[in-house]
């Protein structure tokens, strides 16, 4: 039996909800104000410390969501046998059209960069009633309260996103809602444009509730404010499943951590540390001036003239002196960084050596290969959990049919396709990064090239996992014509050089070139006519008379006469080869006789 929600109990489920991540709230923030370069820190003196060094955190959250960006290739596993082969074929292709139509490539790196930043990653699969496609959407985690399942492991079953916007920028439909709740509700004031809003939208295995909490204080300071839940949309999305995929990193305790939140106090050491050295910097620089038995006042700017009495003297103050080493302080706190970070100092550039042996650059990035692994592998349940969810949507909601379009393994195709018949919800729905696992993008088009030469793979699997080829069998296609190019123009010089194409032609085909006249066009005008007008011309020779049909190919075949034979009459036999001559050796005779050993006969 279904339980819908209870639209006045939703202000305070988001309250209760939000009470169990405060936590997990309190971390994000401060990964917030890291990125944004407003995190504050503050010296002995507890006046704020402005940091002048680079964005660790921001430049190693990027780089590593970057490089592990790779797109996998989506596959159907078919379990019904030959029955639902055709059926998994058309569906890697319909998942792949999702991909497409929801710009996966970025979705991807978004979703990458919310796990290296929180740890967690969301989204939702809804149903676009609009163009009647399959709405894919990346979800902030900064808003996100997931309630799993009550075992590990299980998806989750209901969620709340919630969002600060302001009341213009609300659709006219959720603004209707609104004037009529306010018209409706007496001593409830009105809003404006500025007004902000908080929109929560609760989705569960069977609805979706998208309700505006519209707040008033009864007056004063301390007064208590009075929420109030504005329902603006709410449907039953039929889907079967929750549309929200949730994903996080792995963690001992279960909490949702990003990969750089224990880099934060580092970070926050080396900041004061490196203000500290460009402090010591400008006091050596511009020392304070003191000045003993000053006359007057002391003049500034250039050309200034100090005038100083009897026992009067001038100087700079000595900037101050640290019994530490600074420098090699702040490299420790580097290193600690690239360490606590999983982020190698190969990776900017930072290589210690003159000389770096391949071996050292492999260790380097085994640790930024283990962390994209690690990515790789949650991103294949985002993705996989994604893609069968957009199926549930497609197949029990829309039930429309419609043209679909994408490349898969490299390869673009389109075409129309019916989810009632094309989509099979008991096949399983997998994701393959192959030997892209763990790799950044160009480490994975190296070992496909390096396995390849070897032999493990085919050239056509290289093709189809290369970043960047849309068309495998178009590419097929140019590489023959490459080749067959370079026989034609081979053929070409050849001829030139050996004289069957006399040397008087090559400025006309090198005028014919430059014109845009093709290389086929000049290699059937100047190899392929001459060659079949010799052809012709060999057939048709002897003594000038044509060839007989049904004649035998030959030198003097078909000709009048022939050398030693009479005119006008057959052409003598060909004379047997040596090859002939030595098998009748060992053939016998009309009288049991070696043909070998005959004497002709004839006049003594």
């Amino acid at each position: 039996m279904s339980k819908r929600l209870d639209l006045d109990k939703l202000p305070q489920i988001y309250a209760a909800w939000r009470s169990r991540y405060a936590d997990r709230d309190a971390r994000y923030e401060i990964i917030d104000d890291v990125v944004a370069g407003e995190f504050d820190i503050q010296d002995n003196d507890e006046e704020d410390v402005e940091s002048s060094g680079p964005n660790f955190i921001q430049v190693m959250l990027e780089d590593t969501a970057e490089s592990a960006s790779l797109m996998p290739t989506l596959r159907v596993q078919n379990l019904k046998g030959n029955t639902g082969k055709k059926t998994a074929q058309a569906m890697e292709q319909i998942g792949t059209g999702y991909q497409d139509e929801n710009e996966f490539d970025l979705f991807v790196l978004e979703q990458l960069m919310d796990l290296g930043a929180y740890g967690m990653s969301a989204a939702t699969v809804l149903p676009d009633e609009v163009e009647r496609r399959v709405l894919i959407e990346r979800r902030s985690p900064r808003t996100c309260y997931p309630e799993p399942g009550h075992r590990p492991g299980r998806q989750v079953r209901r969620c709340i996103f919630a969002r600060q916007q302001y009341v213009s920028q609300l659709p006219q439909a959720y603004l209707d809602a609104l004037g009529e709740f306010v018209q409706d509700n007496e001593g409830v004031e009105s809003y404006d444009e500025n007004t902000k809003c908080t929109v929560v939208e609760w989705f569960d295995e069977e609805e979706v509730v998208i309700a505006v909490l519209y707040e008033q204080s009864a007056g004063g300071f301390d007064a208590p404010v009075t929420t109030y839940p504005v329902l603006v949309e709410r449907f039953d999305h039929e889907i079967g499943v929750c549309p929200v995929v949730v994903e996080g990193r792995l963690t001992l305790d279960g909490e949702y951590r990003g990969q750089y939140d224990q880099v934060v106090d580092i970070v926050k050491t080396y900041i004061r540390l490196f203000a500290l050295v460009i402090d010591y910097a400008d006091q050596a620089v511009y020392s304070d001036i003191w000045v003993r038995d000053l006359v007057g006042e002391m003049p500034w700017g250039g050309g200034a003239f100090i005038e100083l009495g009897p026992n009067g003297a001038i100087g700079r103050v000595p900037p101050a002196v640290s019994s530490l080493n600074i420098q090699q302080d702040l490299e420790r706190l580097v290193d600690s960084i690239h360490l606590a970070g999983r982020w190698p100092k190969a990776r900017p550039g930072e290589i210690d050596q003159s000389q770096a042996s391949a071996k050292f650059l492999e260790s380097s990035a085994g640790m930024m290969n283990t962390a994209i692994r690690t990515y790789h592998m949650i991103m294949r349940r985002v993705i996989e959990k994604t893609i069968r969810c957009a199926f549930h949507v497609d197949k029990n909601y829309l039930k429309t049919k419609r043209m679909y379009s994408g490349i898969l393994r490299n390869q673009m195709f389109g075409a129309e396709y019916d989810p009632k018949t094309d989509i099979d919800l008991d096949q399983k729905v997998r994701v393959e990064y192959g030997l892209g696992l763990g790799r950044d993008p160009s480490q994975s088009a190296v070992i496909h090239i390096q396995y390849a030469s070897e032999g493990f793979i085919s050239d056509e699997f290289v093709q189809e996992n290369i970043e960047g080829v849309t068309d495998v069998e178009r590419e097929r296609r140019r590489l023959d014509l490459k080749q067959f190019r370079a026989m034609m123009l081979a053929k070409l010089l050849q001829g030139l050089e050996s004289g069957m194409i006399p040397e008087s032609v090559l400025p006309e085909i090198m005028r014919a070139r430059e014109k845009g006249d093709s290389l086929e066009d000049l290699f059937e005008e100047y190899v392929v006519k001459p060659q079949q007008e010799q052809q012709a011309n060999q057939v048709n020779t002897g003594l000038g008379a044509p060839m007989m049909p049904g004649a035998p190919p030959g030198p003097g075949a078909g000709a009048p006469g022939g050398p030693g034979g009479p005119p006008g009459g057959p052409a003598p036999p060909t004379p047997p080869g040596g090859a002939d001559m030595l098998a009748r050796i060992s053939q016998r005779g009309a009288g049991g006789a070696m043909l070998g050993t005959q004497v002709q006969g004839g006049p003594q």
